[in-house]
């Protein structure tokens, strides 16, 4: 690995950047003392620590009822965002916005639990994958978005529920969340489900020209890397999700890390976008930081596949 990209992935503004550049890319110790300093820095300081200080007493973010809205920032997408900075899970904040996410799932009013609602695997896939990361994966309430994920895959086909077809987006993100499942939980109903998504994303349609047969206009961004994601999913996105279930040997994934090299630069970096940047929580570091996330998470993703 060029030593250039690795320093400069530490000269980040972000602290959760460099936490991930030590512990993941370099691999450091869990005793190394940049290490611990970069974990401390991500809730003290930057945007998990503006997020955080935002957080209402009860574990929400602006209302209690609509944690869907405003879109990037309310509680649901605060706790997405929360994740993929990497906010250590005995955070106590997170633990307390995960509760309160969970909490919706007996709420006869919201919003998310009526009209049929609750098959949106894009929105519980993403709950799973926040609680599970603040560790709640044990709590009775999360046994009931397993096993609704599970039945998304295994009894509806991965149908959606808004647009009619089968949905990569929630495919995607249904495996990001199950997948963070310790193995004691991934029963084989969830290995089954995971391995329909796998054939449906690998198999049954073609992966690296992102041709699925959802209509949506993000479909367009397929092979636009993009750092945060929120509603939508890239190609990098969906080779993260294949790394953490060790699928990147599949031909489809070989073929789409042939195209993620590619968009490697002469300089070792990659490019990146931020479709949500001005909706959401402001990210430090502007456009060179955004590069840097898409550059980590590519860089990642290759070493996984010993590619680097």
């Amino acid at each position: 690995m060029d030593g250039s990209l690795t320093e400069w992935l530490l000269r980040a503004e972000t602290p959760s950047i460099r936490f991930i550049t030590l512990r993941d890319l370099m691999e450091r110790p869990a005793g190394d003392a940049s290490l611990r300093q970069a974990a401390q820095d991500v809730a003290a300081s930057g945007p998990a620590a503006a997020i955080l200080a935002a957080q209402q007493s009860e574990g929400y973010w602006f209302t209690r009822r609509n944690y869907y809205s405003p879109k990037y920032r309310s509680t649901h997408w605060s706790m997405l965002l929360l994740t993929e900075l990497q906010v250590a899970p005995s955070e106590p904040r997170l633990t307390k916005g995960a509760d309160f996410m969970l909490s919706i799932r007996t709420d006869k009013s919201s919003p998310r639990t009526s009209m049929g609602k609750q098959k949106e695997s894009c929105f519980w896939g993403n709950l799973l994958r926040y609680v599970a990361h603040a560790g709640l994966q044990n709590d009775p309430r999360v046994e009931r978005v397993i096993d609704d994920l599970t039945s998304r895959g295994l009894q509806d086909n991965w149908v959606c529920v808004h647009f009619g077809d089968r949905c990569p987006w929630g495919v995607l993100r249904a495996l990001w969340g199950l997948v963070a499942l310790p193995s004691q939980l991934r029963t084989s109903e969830v290995n089954a489900s995971i391995e329909s998504g796998l054939r449906f994303l690998l198999e049954e349609h073609d992966f690296l020209a992102g041709k699925y047969p959802r209509r949506s206009t993000y479909l367009k961004n397929w092979h636009k890397l993009a750092f945060p994601h929120f509603a939508h999913a890239d190609l990098l996105f969906a080779l993260r999700v294949l790394t953490d279930l060790d699928a990147l040997e599949h031909p489809a994934a070989q073929r789409a890390l042939d195209w993620l090299q590619q968009q490697r630069r002469g300089d070792g970096r990659w490019q990146g976008i931020s479709p949500f940047g001005s909706r959401t929580w402001e990210l430090p570091g502007g456009r060179e930081d955004v590069d840097r996330w898409v550059s980590l998470h590519s860089t990642l993703v290759l070493q996984k596949a010993r590619r680097i």
